[in-house]
């Protein structure tokens, strides 16, 4: 695979990470200006949640308990949260090294996002790359040739029977400690 095809698949699935965030309707200004905030700054290196705030003018005492409020989970456990997401997706490309994902994470080193990763999920990138070779849920090289050759819709393509919508291996990074377990 060109590298002009792996930075295509990694821009159309950080795309559809990033068009998971909610719609701003019905929330409240301070989370709209957050959330819009997060779609556009997502996978920076340099936009944590301080910067986020900063770049929006929101007052922090009162986003933290609003965003939990109307988004179900703390402004920080969100953009981890969906930066696991799209680490999972793109995992699934055997293609991709994980340090190119983690640089298009956002990330400043692949230790750093393997810590990351291993916190959510409860092993490390490579650990559950294998996982999903071993459940036969990697995208095979028809479903990838398709998507480089731009005949390829990202939310009805099918992997060896899986729809990528169904990969759940893992809680999200919100979960009850409890809930997650080692692979």
């Amino acid at each position: 695979m060109s590298p002009m095809q792996k930075d295509r698949i990694i821009a159309q699935e950080l795309m559809r990470v990033k068009d998971e965030i909610p719609a701003l309707d019905g929330f409240p200004g301070d989370v709209q200006r957050v959330l819009r905030c997060l779609r556009e700054h997502l996978f920076e290196e340099a936009f944590d949640v301080n910067a986020i705030i900063a770049s929006t003018g929101v007052r922090k005492g009162e986003i933290y308990g609003q965003f939990k409020v109307y988004v179900g989970m703390s402004l920080r456990q969100y953009r981890e949260d969906r930066r696991m997401k799209a680490a999972r997706l793109l995992l699934g490309y055997v293609e991709l090294k994980i340090y190119l994902i983690a640089y298009r994470l956002g990330y400043t080193s692949h230790s750093s996002f393997a810590r990351a990763f291993r916190k959510c999920v409860g092993c490390s990138p490579a650990v559950y790359r294998e996982k999903m070779c071993r459940e036969n849920v990697i995208p095979c090289s028809e479903a990838l040739s398709k998507f480089t050759t731009g005949h390829f819709s990202t939310s009805t393509h099918t992997l060896r029977g899986n729809s990528h919508d169904q990969i759940n291996l893992v809680p999200p990074c919100g979960a009850t400690p409890g809930s997650r377990r080692r692979m």
